[in-house]
């Protein structure tokens, strides 16, 4: 039934209304999301999170009057939540942890990915309409959000990337498309699918190469060091223990609190560039260095702590050793190389004059 504009702008005002509460019930979900999905330690891409714009309200009811009679009860999407992850398996997971999480509409909630057959063209992803859990509700920080629905989509990178670009070509039906673009929209879109299942291969096969990035009983010598053979070396090697040792006997900082572990992976790669520029592509050729540094080590790591700027330096056994490699080849560095680095001037320039004073024995 056709409203008139009386009756349509009257539910725009209700809309305008009570809108505030949905802006709360948005930051409210994307946080509890947030939380949910780092307890469960899944990865992700980002959460996107906004509440319908009354403009976009106001045209959804005037151009699509006749889909609804009552539609602030009708419409579900005033707080929309997307969640775009890495790989195809964390979409299952975050799906679980939702259907766990909350009251499922299942009628309006989809899968798009089942919606379209072998030759179809399309964006897969998951598509729930949700309500808070009884027990949820009964907490004080939810209680005005009761009986409220909201949407949460769940995507990979390359099915947002695929939906971002065919949205801005406006095909969202086969219907829609030139004769002539099909066969390589199809193909395209077969490319995306493709690309996604490959990328989770990838991941599977790069966990396997962290569990077995090398046997204790190989020659170190001929294990190249990469981000698993060194990850594995900075858990496993004496030398490593020696010297986390020795750092904290002349009072380097090691506080777990600050542990992070996208910074743990970023200094792994910077070590493994400090080794290469030296010369060092072995994981034996790298516990030789720390042996044949490992009698000079206090005294060198003492020098360059009495001369750091505040007299504490919270550190991790990587950026130890690159501060030994800094030391030990201190001719083939410069300022400029270490600001490549990551190092601030002063800092480089500090550094570099307590390498070049102090004398390693070769």
């Amino acid at each position: 039934m056709k409203k008139n504009n009386q009756e349509t702008d009257e539910i725009i005002k209700q809309y305008v209304k009570i809108r505030p509460n949905y802006v709360h019930l948005t930051t409210q979900v994307s946080r509890l999301l947030e939380e949910l999905i780092k307890a469960h330690k899944i990865k992700h891409h980002s959460i996107e999170a906004r509440t319908k714009e009354v403009e976009s309200f106001s045209e959804k009811i005037y151009r699509k009057s006749q889909k609804y009679v009552d539609p602030l009860n009708e419409i579900t999407d005033f707080t929309g939540i997307r969640i775009i992850t890495n790989f195809l398996e964390e979409v299952e997971q975050i799906a679980a942890i939702i259907e766990n999480e909350f009251v499922v509409d299942r009628e309006n909630s989809i899968d798009k990915g089942d919606l379209l057959s072998e030759n179809e063209f399309g964006y897969r992803s998951v598509h729930f309409v949700v309500s808070l859990s009884e027990s949820r509700i009964t907490l004080p920080e939810w209680r005005n959000f009761s009986n409220l629905k909201f949407e949460i989509q769940i995507r990979t990178v390359l099915q947002h990337a695929w939906a971002g670009i065919s949205h801005t070509l406006q095909y969202k039906n086969e219907a829609d498309i030139p004769t002539q673009l099909k066969r390589n929209l199809f193909r395209l879109a077969g490319l995306f699918e493709i690309a996604d299942e490959q990328f989770l291969e990838i991941k599977k096969q790069h966990s396997i190469l962290s569990s077995n990035a090398y046997n204790i009983d190989q020659n170190l010598n001929s294990i190249e060091i990469n981000i698993h053979t060194l990850e594995k070396y900075m858990t496993e090697s004496d030398q490593v223990s020696e010297l986390h040792q020795i750092a904290e006997e002349i009072g380097f900082l090691f506080d777990e609190r600050y542990r992070i572990e996208e910074e743990e992976e970023e200094l792994d790669s910077k070590l493994i560039n400090y080794c290469e520029f030296v010369g060092i592509n072995s994981i034996g050729e790298l516990d030789n260095f720390l042996k044949k540094s490992s009698t000079e080590m206090y005294s060198f790591l003492s020098k360059q702590l009495e001369n750091s700027s505040t007299g504490t330096w919270y550190v991790r056994d990587e950026f130890l050793i690159c501060l030994l490699l800094i030391g030990f080849y201190h001719e083939d560095f410069d300022v400029n190389l270490l600001i490549k680095l990551g190092w601030h001037e002063l800092n480089a320039e500090r550094v570099l004059n307590v390498a070049k004073e102090f004398r390693f024995n070769d």
